[in-house]
């Protein structure tokens, strides 16, 4: 028997920004969309995460310190290669599309952005 919709778990979108205002308030809106947000500081973070429990989409800031977005996208798509991923960042959308994979499994989304710009990112990589 499928559960019900209130019985089916409800979707995990883990955040990845090295700045804990912008964790928060991604956290906030994605939670005021009824998606389930956690969120982690680093790159290392989020590969173990992503071990550890099941994500369904990944917010990725691209200017990190240590492990930077982009080797964590990579690293992120060795692991989980259909994983959705919001690529997250101040850049120009010509610096980023080199990462984008083809077939709409990740998308960029240029900073500042706004909640609801954030969930409509989120929801597009998701629905593909």
């Amino acid at each position: 028997m499928k559960p019900s919709v209130s019985e089916q778990p409800a979707t995990h979108v883990l955040i990845v920004d090295d700045d804990a205002g912008v964790r928060d308030v991604a956290v906030r809106a994605l939670r005021y969309e009824k998606l389930d947000a956690t969120s982690v500081a680093c790159g290392e973070d989020a590969l173990a995460r992503v071990r550890d429990v099941h994500v369904d989409c990944v917010v990725l800031d691209l200017t990190m310190p240590s492990m930077s977005g982009p080797e964590t996208f990579r690293a992120l798509r060795a692991l989980s290669p259909t994983l959705p991923i919001v690529l997250c960042s101040g850049w120009r959308t010509d610096e980023v599309d080199g990462l984008l994979d083809s077939g709409g499994r990740s998308t960029f989304l240029r900073k500042p952005f706004t909640p609801r710009q954030l969930a409509t990112a989120v929801h597009s990589v998701l629905e593909t």
